[in-house]
């Protein structure tokens, strides 16, 4: 890390340093990059070779670090270089209208009182751009801008989904989502629907899955079972599936005690909430299940 900021820096001659806490902000600075920090954490954008020292605003120039390492730094850079870094670390300080001189912890409280704060007042409508829309030219700008910003950090989008993982959506939002769907309420028609039927049957007529032929291991059998465990499939999607088999293993059923007959084992298994394979089982062996019976219903001519 510190062959890459060194040569940035002027040389000792244009700026005459304290070379104890340049080293020490080059061995911090070289930390920094290779640590990773909670998203809850305030963030500041931590310029490494300063603009009043010839540092430039390119991404390999900037440090996303948090408030508390920022104010370290920018102390490293008062005992090394003084002058203008005084007053830059004098503003962090004694920063906005406080009296009394603040450390590390404190400024790092202070800023996420203040982000907290401006966030406050400025969510839905108490914000000044609420209900406005950018022009297409600023916004090919922000496009552009957040393009670039996954490109100079490739954490970003890391974070960003770690940070949103497990955020309930409002109903506006989910409102918001569903009208994006442009498929949403339409369907095939059955021509369509035919196409692509063929289209994948002569696809996977060539191309097959990495497990195909290979039977299930007990342990996904296991876990296919807990995760469908309960979940009731509805007439229609029953009748579908049916239909697909030609009517195939649409067999009645019959409750012996009461005489109610049941469409489908599928049907019966969904009643009963258990699995199909348990109402053969029932029907071929003669187990009652909950006091009652079942066999097969052979329908008179």
């Amino acid at each position: 890390m510190s062959n890459y900021i060194y040569p940035n820096f002027p040389s000792k001659e244009e700026f005459p340093r304290n070379d104890f806490y340049f080293n020490r902000y080059l061995k911090t600075v070289g930390m920094l990059k290779n640590r990773e920090f909670k998203e809850e954490e305030v963030f500041e954008k931590h310029h490494l070779v300063p603009k009043s020292l010839g540092g430039s605003n390119d991404p390999e120039n900037i440090l996303r670090i948090p408030a508390r390492w920022h104010y370290h730094l920018h102390f490293c850079l008062w005992k090394c270089f003084s002058g203008k870094m005084g007053i830059a670390f004098s503003n962090m300080t004694y920063t906005r209208g406080f009296q009394e001189k603040l450390n590390a912890k404190q400024y790092e409280l202070m800023q996420k009182d203040f982000h907290d704060y401006m966030s406050e007042i400025n969510i839905g409508e108490k914000n000044p751009f609420y209900g406005k829309t950018h022009n297409e030219e600023v916004r090919k700008k922000i496009s552009e801008n957040i393009k670039q910003a996954y490109i100079d950090d490739p954490l970003l989008a890391k974070r960003l989904a770690d940070k949103r993982r497990g955020r309930p959506l409002s109903e506006e939002h989910k409102a918001k989502l569903r009208g994006y769907q442009p498929w949403l309420g339409k369907h095939h028609s059955e021509e369509t629907k035919e196409k692509i039927s063929k289209k994948n049957k002569k696809y996977y007529e060539n191309h097959h899955p990495p497990n195909y032929g290979e039977p299930r291991s007990e342990e996904v059998k296991e876990k296919l079972r807990e995760a469908n465990l309960g979940k009731k499939q509805s007439q229609e999607t029953i009748d579908k599936r049916l239909k697909s088999r030609g009517g195939k293993f649409k067999v009645k059923v019959i409750c012996i005690e009461t005489g109610e007959i049941f469409e489908s084992i599928q049907f019966l298994a969904n009643t009963l909430d258990i699995s199909y394979k348990v109402i053969y089982g029932l029907i071929n062996e003669g187990k009652e299940r909950d006091g009652k019976t079942y066999k097969r219903y052979e329908e008179e001519d």
